[in-house]
């Protein structure tokens, strides 16, 4: 299927539209201040406690406040407000800041560890309300392109943020961070409480027979989170979405925990090396923006994502068994431009055949696949010790490659929306 090229102006889509740009700019103020946590945090606790324990006790706390929250946090997007939903979390973000500054300067390391949960809780409502709510502000068939500039803000601020903050805690120290952090969410909360939409609300199911809000009033939350797990898993986009984003996840945490011994010890690039490997990913993302209005990557048949999984595999194992460091790092930054390119696609799919009313829901499904990958990468790169976790990367990347050749057979060549597989078939119609 022959793809329209297009130009950078398309990105012009969110700008034109003043409270989808209302609602990015917000994206962009609250994820930087976030990224300032990110480095205040780790060094903060090691500062306090000199303990890699209290390290790895941070990301317990994440974990398990992940999954306590995540479950509740789809249900109240698809119930509530989602507008409000964010703006509430972002209020309690600020708490959360206020508590960890505290537990910094006391020194109390309890009340730093409170805040940190009561943050990760925050972030977590944060999510699926606001992954729910940004299809709201296009058609359809504008979706593409908006979840193009979409990720091209994220990376931006993955880019440039760590960074600043960074240079920011050599500079001023580690208290102000929490304080800029705050004032981002602060600044966040008044931009997206002042945006308006004409039917925001509960979004109403027409699938459902009756008055699909009363139902929600009545309707227990055990009831709602099994209805959006079995819409996750009902719709083959959101499915490759949970396996690849728990698998994508445990790769990641590999690559971080494994960063410094590889980059060190295997690759010898010095203490410079973890920057570089970061660097490569970071660029390789930046690489999918300029790719994705250009060739409309983006619109292309849902089929070319199998392909893109399959490649992601292969590049997978170069990473983990290549000694070279051009060509360790290249790979890993190709396999970043491609999961970029993947995962505007799988989010246009996912938005186009999941039902409003079960978007938070189906979001917060996938949010919880990342945790599961977190989880199951930590594990793998803590049994393969200080070596180079070669043998969990590879059995990683057979399985994003599996992944790959299933979507590939799966979806005809000229209609996304209809699998070809008799099982897929059965499993979308009921």
């Amino acid at each position: 299927m022959a793809i329209p090229r297009g130009t950078f102006s398309d990105y012009l889509l969110v700008v034109r539209r003043p409270q989808a740009a209302a609602f990015l700019s917000a994206s962009l103020i609250s994820g930087a201040g976030s990224a300032l946590t990110t480095i205040a945090v780790p060094i903060a606790v090691y500062q306090m406690t000199s303990s890699l324990a209290a390290l790895g006790t941070t990301w317990v706390i994440r974990i398990v406040v992940s999954f306590i929250t995540l479950p509740l946090a789809g249900v109240v997007a698809d119930r509530y407000d989602r507008r409000k939903t964010m703006v509430v979390s972002n209020y309690a973000s600020i708490l959360a800041d206020g508590l960890m500054l505290l537990g910094f300067v006391a020194p109390d390391l309890r009340l730093l560890m409170a805040g940190l949960a009561v943050l990760q809780a925050a972030n977590r409502f944060h999510g699926p309300a606001s992954a729910a709510l940004f299809p709201r502000f296009f058609a359809p068939d504008e979706l593409p392109v908006a979840n193009s500039a979409k990720a091209a803000v994220g990376q931006v601020v993955s880019l440039a943020a760590p960074a600043l903050g960074g240079l920011l805690a050599h500079g001023w120290g580690i208290a102000p961070l929490f304080v800029l952090d705050a004032v981002s969410f602060l600044v966040a909360a008044v931009i997206i409480a002042r945006i308006r939409l004409n039917t925001e609300a509960r979004t109403r199911d027409t699938s459902r027979p009756g008055s699909p809000t009363a139902a929600y009033r009545v309707r227990s939350f055990v009831v709602d989170m099994r209805d959006g797990l079995l819409a996750s898993v009902a719709s083959t986009p959101a499915l490759v979405y949970l396996v690849t984003g728990a698998v994508g996840a445990a790769s990641a945490r590999l690559v971080d925990v494994i960063g410094v011994p590889l980059t060190l010890d295997v690759l010898r690039l010095g203490p410079q090396g973890l920057g570089y490997l970061y660097s490569a990913m970071a660029a390789g993302s930046l690489v999918a923006i300029v790719l994705l209005p250009l060739a409309r990557l983006e619109r292309a048949d849902f089929r070319v994502y199998g392909l893109f999984e399959a490649l992601s595999a292969g590049l997978m194992i170069v990473f983990a068994v290549s000694r070279h460091p051009l060509l360790s790092l290249g790979s890993l930054g190709v396999r970043a431009c491609l999961d970029t390119i993947s995962g505007v696609m799988l989010d246009t799919q996912v938005q186009k055949e999941i039902c409003p009313s079960r978007l938070g829901r189906v979001s917060s499904a996938i949010f919880l696949s990342y945790v599961v990958g977190s989880l199951v990468g930590v594990g793998l790169a803590a049994g393969a010790g200080a070596q180079r976790a070669t043998t969990p990367f590879v059995v990683l990347a057979a399985l994003t490659g599996m992944v790959g050749v299933w979507v590939a057979r799966a979806y005809p060549l000229k209609d996304p929306s209809l699998p070809r597989s008799p099982h897929i078939r059965r499993t979308l119609s009921s």
